[in-house]
């Protein structure tokens, strides 16, 4: 018998209603997954379907020419347009209810106050979780996993990204840029230069790295040299992300900002974000299934899931500065 009963219709309305609360929490929780929802790159798919396709284009239009008059104008059919294709990635938690918690908080205050605290419990168990895969090493990605920085932003630039596998020669459109941050005399002597060097091999005309992300030793050495390079003034700031508690500098209009799960071994990253998003599947953006007492226990679960990917549609735009020192 149920102690409470309202108890799945209100633990539902409020797991409902927490629901845009529980994903702002998530998605604001690391620089990556803020700055992507301050610039709408959360695309909500509504299609479906096996894999999240993300067209992309890899060559010119060999057609393209002026002319005069009666000239012929080719109209070759061109190569150049692809797709790469990302698997949907599941994420889940789940909040369990016992029979004697649901007695113990029979009114309908202290239950709702008992499921907050469950709610809050997974969201941060979540905020944990996506923190942490989004900068695994990308041989350490699951199968289950988000696809990673790393895989993205490899120290080589090669690696296979959404079905498409690049080397030396092959598919070199399909490499991110690196350099390398060995010192030249001093600890870090190089590391304001070779930011530049990334921003400026990773553009084209206005199109260019906007974040940085690096971990905290890196930033911290960055900001030292900054503040004794060029007279730190408030301005280098982005003061959007500062006000919202990401410390950062404006570097060659690049906001640069350190994440504390980013390990030395894998940063700095800087991202064309124009090129990266974080797709969520229609009717999964963390749901909450109906709560189920299994025949054997006395107590309630219920799940909040999410489907989704990371995924990326140019990594030449994408740079990284590897072996710092």
């Amino acid at each position: 018998m149920t102690v409470n009963a309202n108890f799945n219709t209100l633990t539902a309305t409020t797991l409902a209603n927490y629901r845009k609360t529980l994903e702002d929490n998530i998605f604001t929780s690391n620089p990556l997954f803020y700055w992507l929802k301050e610039k709408n790159n959360m695309k909500v798919d509504n299609s479906g379907g096996t894999k999240i396709i993300c067209p992309l284009m890899y060559g010119m239009n060999s057609t393209a020419k002026s002319y005069n008059g009666y000239d012929v104008i080719d109209v070759i059919p061109q190569n150049g347009i692809s797709a790469a294709e990302y698997e949907w990635k599941q994420y889940a938690v789940g909040i369990t209810i016992s029979g004697r918690e649901e007695f113990q908080n029979s009114g309908e205050g202290r239950l709702i106050n008992l499921l907050e605290s469950k709610i809050k419990q997974a969201e941060l168990s979540l905020v944990d979780l996506f923190a942490a895969d989004i900068f695994k090493a990308a041989a350490s990605v699951g199968t289950n996993d988000l696809v990673s920085l790393p895989t993205f932003v490899s120290a080589d630039g090669y690696g296979t990204v959404g079905g498409i596998t690049n080397s030396s020669g092959v598919n070199a459109f399909w490499a991110n840029y690196y350099t390398s941050g060995t010192k030249t005399t001093t600890a870090y002597d190089k590391l304001i230069a070779d930011c530049f060097l990334v921003l400026l091999n990773t553009a084209k005309g206005n199109d260019r790295c906007d974040l940085g992300i690096m971990d905290a030793t890196t930033y911290s050495a960055l900001e030292g040299l900054l503040v004794k390079t060029i007279n730190f003034v408030p301005q280098l700031k982005n003061t959007k992300a500062a006000d919202v508690g990401y410390d950062n500098y404006r570097v060659k209009g690049c906001t640069i900002m350190y994440d504390e799960n980013c390990s030395p071994a894998m940063s700095p990253y800087f991202l064309n974000t124009k090129y990266i998003q974080l797709v969520t599947g229609a009717g999964k953006d963390f749901v909450n299934t109906p709560w189920i007492k299994p025949d054997n226990g006395d107590y309630k679960t219920s799940m909040i899931l999410w489907y989704g990917n990371l995924v990326c549609s140019n990594r030449a735009r994408q740079g990284t500065i590897v072996t710092i020192t």
